[in-house]
């Protein structure tokens, strides 16, 4: 028994014999076409995605491009001023070592015009000549 014979022994009179198989087809014909456009909306969200991550890391590549010019950048400037400060401390000590080496000539002057005897303190005795030194046998420790 087909659907047409079912459908008449119920009483649901026909009016177009073939309309079901028409009506179903259709539904058919829909839903295909419904999965056919979701298809192709979820191919379009996706070519979406990946354009939207294709211009972030385009984004993402300019700013590390920035980055390293920065450095770059930065790096010459550091090298510059190091330089510059090695260059004023070598100065400062080119003038250090000179004020040193003229004090050493003044002083080597000074050494080879100043007269004999002169070399010590007032108060110190005369290296060559004898020395005083306490009697260990006075009087006053024996008693």
């Amino acid at each position: 028994m087909n659907d047409r014979d079912r459908l008449i022994r119920c009483g649901i009179p026909l009016a177009d014999p073939d309309g079901l198989e028409r009506w179903r087809a259709d539904a058919e014909r829909r839903e295909q076409e419904r999965a056919r456009a979701e298809r192709q909306q979820q191919r379009e969200r996706r070519y979406e995605n990946i354009a939207g991550v294709r211009n972030e890391v385009a984004g993402l590549r300019n700013d590390v491009s920035g980055l390293r010019e920065e450095m770059r950048e930065r790096s010459r400037v550091s090298i510059e001023v190091v330089g510059e400060e090695l260059g004023a401390h070598a100065d400062r000590i080119d003038d250090t070592l000179t004020r040193l080496i003229e004090l050493e000539r003044k002083v080597a002057e000074q050494v080879a015009t100043k007269p004999r005897g002169f070399d010590r303190f007032a108060n110190e005795r005369d290296s060559d000549g004898p020395i005083d030194l306490p009697n260990p046998l006075s009087l006053r420790e024996l008693n």
